[in-house]
This record gives C-alpha cells, sequence and structure tokens, in this order.
C-alpha cells in the first residue's frame, strides 16, 4: 500500500490500510483480535503472520472506532497467468455490521492493483452476508 487510507463510513467506524512500516503500533491490538483464528486454520503462527505482513507479501486492513480495533482483515495479491486475484486469508472482529460494507472498498482497492477477483476460503455462514458474492466451490479438508 503506497499510503495508508482512512475511509470513514457513517456509523463512525473507519478503515484503515495499514503500511507496513506501521505494522508494530498495531500489532497487538491485531494479534488478540486474530489468534484464535490462526489457530484454527493451522497453516501459519502469529510470527509467520506478522513476517508476511511485515515484509509486504500480504496487506493488513483495519476497521476501527473512536476507541479500538473492532476487526481485521488480511489480504494478499497473487499473480497467475491469466489474472491477479486478491485473496482474503483472514477476517475477524466484532460488529460486523459496521465493517463488513467496507468489503466493497477493500474490492476497489484490490481492482486499482490490477486484479480482477476477489476471493476467499470462507466458513458457509459468510454466504448469507456477502450477496453479492459466487459460493460455488467448496474447500474440503482432511487432517493427516
Amino acid at each position: 500500500m503506497a499510503e495508508t487510507l482512512h475511509l470513514k463510513w457513517p456509523n463512525s467506524s473507519r478503515l484503515e490500510g495499514v503500511q507496513s512500516k506501521d505494522i508494530d503500533s498495531v500489532w497487538e491490538e491485531v494479534r488478540q483480535i486474530i489468534t484464535p483464528h490462526v489457530i484454527r486454520l493451522g497453516t501459519h503462527g502469529l510470527a509467520d503472520v506478522l513476517e508476511n505482513l511485515k515484509c509486504r507479501d500480504w496487506q493488513l486492513w483495519v476497521s476501527q472506532t473512536e476507541k479500538n480495533i473492532e476487526a481485521v482483515c488480511i489480504t494478499q495479491i497473487n499473480v497467475f497467468p491469466k489474472m491477479k486475484v486478491c485473496r482474503v486469508l483472514l477476517v475477524a472482529g466484532e460488529h460486523m455490521d459496521n465493517w463488513l460494507p467496507f468489503e466493497d472498498i477493500i474490492a476497489e482497492w484490490a481492482e486499482m492493483q490490477g486484479c480482477k477477483k476477489l476471493v476467499g476460503e470462507l466458513r458457509k455462514g459468510w454466504s448469507r452476508k456477502l450477496t453479492n458474492w459466487t459460493f460455488g466451490n467448496i474447500v474440503a479438508e482432511r487432517k493427516l
């Protein structure tokens, strides 16, 4: 992210795209929000998440109120032979109705980066909230 984005929503929440140099200033609060989800996913540790954010392989988005961070979204730009895709790696937080509308802003940002799709491996319940998404494929896993 070339510059930090500060976008306000009428409910007093604001979306911020956090620059890699500013990750440390929000990390403790972000860590508290994402820890249960990182553990559940099991693909990365918190140190891995922090490293990928700092080296700019992943992007950190936070929804903030006047008092605190209420939600976190982590994205990654994937470049494939036929298109670029913005992958939502993790979304976690409280008061979803405050920050879910910011999804459109992240989609606009991804489009400005040359992405043709916004994709994510989401739990089934997201299909009730993300009405402008297509839920076709499923991801199944088997622990070995």
